[in-house]
């Protein structure tokens, strides 16, 4: 083969490549269609990729072995520039540590311990949380996930303004921990809860959730129940054992570029995962899948409740505000809702899990142990743009939500200086 023809094939299987690893755009489905399914942006990132693509095949084809040499060491020269600039600028998918999703038994993931943000147990405390109280210690831990985590502060969190609350209402002796880690569903809590949280003997545990419940399944694994991107690790699984399928293995390769990752990751790990056949498996967007993913949370809330009773202590649990269910919606955030179908399917979801949490307060109204609260509309007559996207508010909105806990809270007894009273009452019934 003499170096004409070479050039030639080397240039035929460069874009053959490229189009190899943009394919999963082609199938991407935007949360913001314009036009085909895709959001502006891809609509026109695709039309200009697929011009340049075709005019480029057609020059291969039809112009001779000087332009193939050329466009050759040119592509070759292109893409190493590209991935020694991605592997050099700061940031990008592969060089940020996820700390915030650090690999633990049981839970799947967690906060890494001895970090500068997480203590060594792997929550946002400031120091170790000891297993043993300390003398009229009320222990109050804050389940949830980042819109329980996140704050500018440790004081700024949720947990944080919700024991300056309980101290203001005379419960100096109150201690409100965050236990809240990043994307974590209900299931995630339910096990965070066995395996960990009931070491440390709570008086009173707040649940805060139900958003990443309803919303993941349809933009991330959609199994109801699933953990957060449970498929990634599945898909990591199969490569180690060797089942991976053919596209699989050929897309997971230029997974390993930098520039690839930073340019096209979400759509290069969905064709790695399989993401459209889980999808087709799942049902997704029937109405059974809906139900699905409403009973799985609704589940997991009540096995809590029923730990709540096995492990003595009180279990509250707040339905958390979405963008979706307030309104009205500033137009800088309209975009963050995505498609109507989103926001229609949200709603739906909300309604469901609202009239689910109430039949579960009937059924554990009596034992006084656990209670469920629906807060998912608290924001509705909030006059300011709290939310950074679709679930997470900014420190004043975590402020405002920790007022509406500790009002519900309050309404119960379990908030104030009787506070102890009450929650040592309630272990009287069993």
């Amino acid at each position: 083969m003499t170096i004409r023809g070479l050039c030639f094939y080397i240039n035929l299987l460069g874009l053959a490549t490229a189009a190899a690893v943009i394919s999963p755009l082609y199938r991407h489905t935007s949360l913001q269609p314009v036009a085909l399914g895709y959001s502006l942006p891809l609509l026109v990132g695709l039309g200009l990729v697929t011009l340049v693509g075709l005019i480029v095949f057609i020059a291969i084809l039809t112009q001779g072995p000087v332009f193939n040499r050329r466009l050759c060491v040119g592509m070759v020269a292109a893409a190493g520039l590209l991935e020694a600039g991605a592997r050099l600028l700061p940031g990008g998918p592969s060089a940020i540590e996820d700390t915030g999703r650090w690999p633990k038994p049981y839970v799947m993931f967690g906060g890494k311990p001895h970090t500068a943000q997480f203590n060594g147990q792997g929550f946002r405390i400031a120091g170790p949380v000891p297993q043993e109280k300390a003398p009229g210690e009320l222990r109050v831990m804050v389940i949830g996930a980042s819109a329980v985590l996140y704050g500018s502060t440790v004081a700024q969190t949720i947990p944080g303004v919700l024991e300056q609350l309980w101290h203001e209402a005379g419960a100096r002796q109150a201690r409100v921990y965050n236990v809240g880690v990043v994307s974590y569903v209900s299931g995630q809590e339910l096990a965070l809860l066995l395996h960990t949280i009931v070491d440390y003997h709570p008086d009173l545990v707040i649940v805060y959730d139900g958003g990443n419940d309803l919303y993941l399944p349809m933009v991330a694994d959609p199994r109801p129940g699933y953990p957060f991107n449970y498929l990634m690790t599945e898909a990591g699984l199969a490569q180690v054992a060797g089942r991976t399928s053919g596209v699989q293995a050929w897309t997971s390769l230029w997974y390993r570029s930098r520039f690839l990752q930073r340019l096209l990751g979400h759509q290069i790990a969905d064709s790695v995962a399989s993401l459209g056949r889980l999808r087709r498996e799942s049902g997704y967007q029937t109405p059974a899948w809906e139900e699905a993913i409403v009973v799985a949370y609704l589940t997991n809330v009540e096995k809590m409740c029923r730990l709540a009773r096995a492990y003595d202590f009180k279990l509250a649990v707040f339905l958390q505000p979405m963008l979706y269910t307030k309104t009205p919606v500033g137009k800088e955030q309209q975009i963050a809702l995505g498609a109507a179908s989103v926001s229609q399917y949200m709603q739906r979801q909300y309604d469901r899990a609202r009239a689910g949490l109430q039949d579960l307060n009937a059924g554990f109204a009596a034992e006084g142990r656990c209670h469920c609260v629906d807060l998912s509309q608290a924001l509705t007559a909030y006059d300011r743009p709290t939310f950074h996207d679709v679930i997470h508010t900014d420190d004043a909105g975590n402020a405002f939500m920790a007022r509406q806990i500790a009002a519900a809270l309050a309404q119960r007894g379990w908030l104030g200086t009787r506070s102890q009273a009450a929650l040592d009452n309630t272990r009287q019934v069993r």
